[in-house]
């Protein structure tokens, strides 16, 4: 965690903020918020410049996609054929046969 970072900004007037521990890049980065356009994150900026923040940037963070899991029971070849149509369209999709209920009382 950048405690160093994190008592400077408060010494220096600035409490809205928050430390990321999601895992990636940003990992134990100081967020200043969260911003819907550039204007915005650019006026952020500027403004804790103006408290004497000398280290900050702007950058853009995109988040990994969510996800889903569906788990579909005795679907047959038809389903299974249909499913490994649509995951062609979703770039890093996996489709995976698990055994039935049937197959663990075996």
């Amino acid at each position: 965690m950048p405690d160093k970072k994190l008592a400077e900004l408060k010494r220096l007037g600035v409490d809205d903020f928050y430390a990321i521990q999601d895992e990636g890049k940003f990992r134990f980065a100081v967020s200043l918020g969260v911003f819907s356009s550039k204007d915005g994150a650019a006026k952020r900026l500027e403004a804790v410049r103006a408290k004497g923040v000398r280290t900050a940037l702007s950058a853009e963070r995109t988040s990994a996609a969510p996800k889903v899991i569906v788990q579909i029971r005795d679907g047959g070849d038809a389903v299974v054929a249909r499913i490994n149509e649509v995951k062609a369209n979703y770039p890093g999709t996996e489709a995976r046969v698990c055994a039935s209920a049937d197959d663990k009382r075996s």
